[in-house]
């Protein structure tokens, strides 16, 4: 009997258009985007959006601040995803939600002339905001990107993440919610350039 060629445990059921050969429903479920590169006219990216979207209705500020500024933003995210990706595939909504908190009090503080940034004790959100750090300084300085930020601008942004977060782990502390939703948005550069198939996140 045939197996998935994921998860080589269970019967294919899906036809992956991505892969181009069946998978199993769990695999399809939780490698989408993660794993797996997802063209858009996959029917079942579309049911995962359409779901993920009815568990999210209040993640009303994140579409919106998306939607001002949607290249920033998507910087913004590529860059928690490829934490997730390469360093913390266990990574949770509670820790974007500190790295965030971090680095808005430090933009706060940077409007009130002073220099100084907050970092976390623990070594996993530090890495978090030091890759952010790399994604939102040239934005800040206008320089290497196609247009610069304001810190007001930031500031929404990260009101955003800590918002929809702040959702997510509400009922549960352990909740991806939040990066499960990005994940089915979010498309790197490289991605775009690559053929259908694994993801390779920077």
């Amino acid at each position: 009997m045939r197996s998935c060629p994921l998860c080589s445990r269970r019967a294919p059921s899906r036809a992956c258009p991505a892969l181009k050969t069946d998978i199993c429903s769990p695999c399809c479920g939780t490698k989408r985007r993660r794993e797996v590169s997802c063209p858009e006219e996959c029917g079942y990216l579309h049911k995962g959006r359409e779901a993920l979207e009815g568990r999210a209705q209040e993640f009303t500020d994140l579409r919106e601040v998306r939607a001002m500024d949607p290249e920033f933003m998507n910087a913004v995210e590529i860059a928690i995803l490829a934490v997730r990706g390469t360093r913390f595939h266990d990574l949770k909504d509670s820790e974007v939600r500190e790295a965030a908190q971090n680095l808005f009090k430090t933009a706060e503080t940077g409007e009130k002339g002073l220099i100084y940034e907050y970092r976390s004790p623990d070594p996993r959100i530090q890495i978090l905001i030091d890759a952010l750090n790399k994604v939102i300084q040239p934005y800040l300085e206008g320089k290497g990107v196609s247009h610069k930020v304001s810190t007001m601008e930031l500031k929404a942004v990260l009101m955003a993440i800590l918002n929809a977060t702040k959702v997510s782990i509400r009922s549960d502390p352990d909740s991806t919610a939040y990066l499960d939703l990005i994940t089915l948005y979010v498309r790197s550069p490289m991605e775009e350039r690559r053929p259908s198939g694994i993801i390779q996140l920077p």
